[in-house]
């Protein structure tokens, strides 16, 4: 915002921020498992 001389939060994120261009799913798919001391997921029940 301050880089681009922004007045407002709102008027950068309207600018530079495409929801249909963010791929959340593959974001997730990519963080490692919780609950498994290697990181990969398990078969098994937490």
């Amino acid at each position: 915002m301050a880089a681009m001389r922004h007045s407002s939060l709102e008027l950068t994120m309207n600018v530079y921020t495409n929801p249909a261009l963010l791929d959340v799913a593959g974001a997730v798919e990519a963080l490692p498992a919780f609950g498994s001391p290697s990181g990969y997921a398990t078969d098994q029940a937490l």
